[in-house]
């Protein structure tokens, strides 16, 4: 209700959209499975996949189905997620459950069957809290999650603020500080360019984030902005990385 304010950390919403765009992008051939729990948060976030999934796989080339497989599981039971993996294709497992229980089991079933099946797994950005999952079977599913930003500390622009943040404050930066110099570098290049009338012109708006990136769009008539924008994030052997 107040056109002025912008929301520029994109919400479990617009990374669900960023998974399915990957998903559809990267794995429309591939045999993908969506599963979890009938627990009512749990199905309700697999509706809304499995909605925005069928229509982003309409315009892909190749694909190998029409329509997702979906499973729908007690919070123990991953026997008939196991039951439609493939032997022969590559298998791509969406997994939209956010319960602890539900998440630990699927993972550890799934990383032992690496060995004789190709699977990928997608999940939440709410499971890098789970510590009960384990980082070894997380590595070996090339378990790929959605965030809103990423700090990349291999990047030279990355290191180079973060050696002349220490330098100028004597401590480290935090994520509000990335945060600040994302957002103040994007607006001000905003108004520098465009004036008081920059929102009009967010599109067009062109600068090199640190930890995120901008798609801004405007929510309703009588609304502000929303980023949609958000990053997939790979499991590898050296920890959380972009996804290829």
């Amino acid at each position: 209700g107040n056109p002025n304010v912008s929301k520029v950390l994109s919400g479990r919403p617009d990374q669900l959209q960023q998974l399915v765009r990957y998903v559809a992008a990267h794995n429309a051939k591939d045999n993908i499975i969506l599963c979890s729990t009938e627990l009512p948060s749990d199905k309700e976030l697999r509706e809304q996949i499995f909605r925005v999934l069928q229509e982003a796989l309409v315009d892909q080339k190749g694909k190998l189905r029409d329509t997702v497989l979906v499973v729908r599981s007690a919070k123990r039971d991953i026997a008939d997620v196991v039951a439609k993996l493939s032997g022969t294709q590559n298998n791509v497992v969406i997994a939209a459950s956010e319960d602890i229980e539900y998440v630990t089991g699927l993972v550890r079933k799934l990383a032992g069957l690496t060995k004789d099946k190709r699977i990928v797994l997608y999940g939440l950005n709410s499971w890098t809290g789970m510590e009960t999952l384990e980082a070894k079977d997380l590595e070996a599913l090339k378990t790929r999650i959605p965030a809103s930003t990423w700090i990349d500390h291999d990047d030279p622009r990355v290191q180079r603020f973060i050696r002349e943040y220490r330098a100028l404050y004597q401590n480290e930066p935090g994520d509000y500080a990335f945060l600040g110099f994302d957002v103040a570098f994007f607006y001000l290049t905003a108004l520098h360019r465009f004036g008081p009338d920059f929102h009009m012109h967010f599109a067009e708006v062109t600068t090199e984030p640190l930890h995120m990136s901008f798609k801004l769009l405007k929510s309703g008539v009588e609304n502000g902005y929303r980023n949609e924008n958000a990053v997939m994030l790979q499991y590898q052997e050296t920890g959380l990385r972009k996804a290829p």
